[in-house]
This record gives C-alpha cells, structure tokens and sequence, in this order.
C-alpha cells in the first residue's frame, strides 16, 4: 500500500453542464470528467484549470481523502543504439509526463547487437519483472521478434519506428505534412530537381520518408527522380553519429552531374554525413549542392567540424511526453490497438540551404 490521492466531489450544482466546462476550455468532455474526479492520467495544469473553471460556473467542491492507491504504476523506458546521447530528449519528455502522473519510470539501454538479451531472465531489466508494470516503451528500432514478444505481455509504444504486423502504438512524425515544408523550402530556392539521399527497407521511418518524398513531389507536379533514390546500407542509418559515406559518393556525383542539385537525407545525422563526403571532393554547399536533413539536430551538442544541416525538426521531449500519455489511455483500454499519433515538425535553418 503506498501513496495517496484525493478526489474532487460535488456539494452543490448548479444549472450547468460538463460541456460547458469543455466549451469554455476547448477540451474534451471525457477530459473534463476524468479531471473533476482527480484521474491520475490528467495533467495537474489540465486538472486544475478543471476545477477553476467549474468553481466559477458554481460548481462548488470539496476534496475529501480516498483510500490510498493500491496498484503500483511502473513504465519502462528499452533504448537500443550506440550511444546514450540519442534518446536523451525523448527521455527527458517521458520522465517529465511520468512524474506528473505519479508514474515510477525505469530505463534500459541496450547496445546494438545486444537488444535479445532483454529476453533473458538472468539478464534482463528488473522492472520486467515487477508488479504494476504499465507498459513498455520503445526508443529506436528493435528486432521485430524481440517487439513481437514484449507486446504479447505489456502494451507497448514505439517512438518513431512502425512494427505494421503487431500490436503496438507509435509517436512519430508527420512524414507528408513535414516533406511537404522541405519540398517547398527547396523549391523557394528555385531547385525542382531533388534526390533522396538515405533510404533502407528495414526502417519504417525511412521508408515512409521515401514514401512521403514520392508523394510530395508529384503533389508539387514535379517528376520523381529514381536514378536519384539512393539507398544506404541499415548500419549507417542505425548510427547515431554521421557516417562515412563514401561508398555512395559515386552514386551521388551522377545525379549531381545529371543536375539533381538538391538532396533530402533521412535522417539528420544522415545530411552530415552525405554533407562531409561531398565537401571532401570539393562541393561547395550550399553554392553548388543544397541538403536537407530531418529530424535529430537537437539531440546532444553540436559535433565540432560537422555541418548544422538545414532539418525538419520536431521536439523529441514533446514525443517522449505524448508516449507516457498514450500510455495511460491504453492502460484504461480506451483506445484499439494499434493506434498512431504524428507530430508534425518545423523547419529549422541551417548552413546546408540558403535562407528564404
């Protein structure tokens, strides 16, 4: 037994609605009831403007003690990747949300080539064995049969990369609506030949960024450049620090010559890397080659000698928060599996395309 809360009960009304709170608020009206009775899965700040706004309408309450919390709410946090640096934004929202909502949190990072020993009684997080275990949620991409086991035992969230074929929820990014600002940054430059530099089957992230580049280049009746589809090995888009890419430089220096003068890279990290190996053979960006990256730039300081890439950006601490609070709405199953929530992004200037 441990911890307390208490719930707002009503001791005179007056004539007046729930919608009307949720009129005034702009908030849902199951938000509002689940405020009033103190639910564990609202925010403090929700819940007390709540209780403002009905106090003025003549709702008046008075709190009164509940018998303290009986089940333990625990969420785990599994991060595989090379580096700790890559998740720390998204862990930064997520304990943020977790202690609003009176949630005990706990991480686990894996390094790559390691993510089945969470499968392992004898090695794996202890919070998986605890009682009162909300969830899982999923920084980076996992191995599918790893995913495929932990969502047949917790609900799971995944930040960013899909699992199409099992249970689980995703935050991610708005890949169409986000493209969409890349392309007509680039097109505001007067560039209509854009490559797509960066692509692999066994990312969702990447492959629905290739999709999303598709579909916004025919939206803006500009023709797909295939030849300038270029795709990179899974350890360079797994990185979290900017690859060598030097073995796709020939590749590139076609397109280049054939005039595709623009480039959108998958990843942010991905933008540097192409960014390195085009000035090593003497490209002047963003003279003679313009790059964009998405998604990533804010994540640890600046690399010393590695270009800032112009990025479509979305606040991986506001990623991190709407996973806890998916999470609590799955907990309730309120919500059909499996369920997506895309973020859109916005732009953020950098050295690798001329400001507009």
């Amino acid at each position: 037994m441990s911890g307390s809360s208490s719930e707002s009960r009503p001791v005179k009304r007056k004539p007046f609605s729930l919608e009307d709170i949720s009129r005034n608020l702009g908030i849902s009206i199951s938000t509002v009831s689940r405020a009033l009775r103190n639910s564990p899965n609202i925010h403090r700040d929700t819940r007390q403007k709540v209780q403002e706004e009905a106090a003025k309408l003549g709702y008046r309450v008075r709190q009164r003690e509940v018998e303290p919390v009986t089940k333990s709410r625990n969420l785990l946090v599994l991060a595989v990747s090379m580096s700790t640096s890559s998740h720390q934004g998204y862990l930064s929202g997520i304990s943020r949300a977790a202690a609003a909502q009176q949630i005990s949190l706990f991480s686990h990072h894996c390094a790559f080539g390691a993510a089945e020993q969470v499968l392992d009684a004898g090695s794996q997080p202890a919070a998986m064995r605890l009682k009162g275990l909300l969830g899982i949620i999923l920084v980076h991409r996992w191995p599918d049969e790893v995913a495929s086991v932990l969502s047949r035992k917790w609900p799971v969230i995944s930040l960013i990369h899909r699992y199409p074929d099992l249970p689980i929820d995703i935050v991610g990014t708005d890949d169409e609506a986000n493209l969409q600002v890349l392309v007509r940054h680039l097109r505001a430059q007067g560039q209509d030949r854009i490559g797509f530099f960066g692509y692999n089957p066994a990312f969702s992230w990447a492959r629905a960024r290739f999709a999303a580049y598709l579909e916004v280049l025919m939206a803006h009746g500009l023709k797909p450049e295939m030849g300038a589809a270029i795709e990179v090995a899974a350890d360079t888009l797994a990185d979290s620090n900017p690859p060598d890419c030097t073995a796709y430089f020939d590749a590139v220096r076609a397109q280049i010559d054939a005039g595709v003068k623009a480039w959108i890279s998958s990843s942010y990290v991905v933008a540097q890397g192409l960014c390195m190996v085009l000035k090593k053979h003497g490209y002047r960006i963003p003279e003679d080659v313009v790059v964009t990256g998405y998604h990533g730039g804010g994540r640890g300081p600046a690399l010393s000698g590695w270009a800032r890439p112009t990025s479509i950006e979305v606040d991986s601490e506001l990623i991190g928060e709407t996973a806890v609070h998916l999470m609590g709405f799955r907990s309730q199953q309120s919500i059909p599996s499996a369920s997506s929530i895309l973020l859109p992004a916005r732009l953020m200037q950098g050295e690798t395309t001329r400001a507009v």
